[in-house]
């Protein structure tokens, strides 16, 4: 570039007019997008823990093939549960960047969000470990079922 040309940033020279890119509507729709996120991946995970744990309980095969495979089944637990809660934290990152921090919120919900977001991931946490435990307890204690002859 020669001297006094202006240098190039996204497309505009220096100088030039940049339009204000930031929307105010638009980043509180992607939040409330976000938020929504973040509760489905609570819930998609409470439930799919929910239903694990019922199926090792009314399901004798599939509890052997936990019981027989759960040197695989306990870290995949773990890694699942770590995923859905960085998922969700990521969801609530995001947010925050976009509409500010909880507690600088005006409105009253600003003030009940961090508390909702740590019940999320208290729900998160728990059902992993209910997981996990159910996956150990098959192991370590002896089934009242029969897995050699289903």
């Amino acid at each position: 570039m020669s001297e006094g040309a202006g240098e190039e940033v996204i497309g505009l020279r220096h100088g030039e007019y940049m339009p204000d890119i930031v929307n105010p509507a638009e980043d509180k729709e992607l939040a409330t997008q976000l938020r929504t996120y973040s509760d489905s991946i609570t819930a998609f995970a409470i439930l799919q823990g929910l239903a694990f744990v019922f199926l090792i309980v009314q399901n004798v095969a599939f509890a052997c093939a936990v019981r027989a495979r759960w040197y695989l089944a306990a870290p995949l637990i773990v890694v699942a549960t770590y995923f859905y809660y960085r998922l969700v934290r990521g969801c609530h990152a995001a947010e925050d960047r976009l509409v500010g921090i909880p507690s600088d919120r005006s409105n009253k919900i600003g003030f009940e969000l961090p508390k909702v977001r740590k019940w999320k991931s208290r729900f998160i946490f728990a059902i992993g470990v209910l997981e996990f435990l159910m996956v150990i307890g098959l192991k370590l204690f002896p089934p009242i079922f029969d897995c050699q002859h289903p």
